[in-house]
């Protein structure tokens, strides 16, 4: 995750969250709420170039 927060995206994981712990260890949460969609369009295509 620390590739992705270089290119400027934050994601967090499921699994700090999560009730039963163990099951979502693959699992990220992205936060795109109160952006415009072309800064949504933008971190996903940032997501991509990292983890394509």
């Amino acid at each position: 995750m620390s590739a992705l927060l270089q290119a400027g995206v934050r994601v967090y994981p499921v699994e700090e969250h999560a009730i039963q712990k163990g099951r979502h260890l693959d699992k990220v949460i992205i936060g795109y709420g109160n952006l415009p969609e072309e800064d949504i369009v933008e971190g996903v295509l940032r997501m991509k170039r990292v983890l394509g």
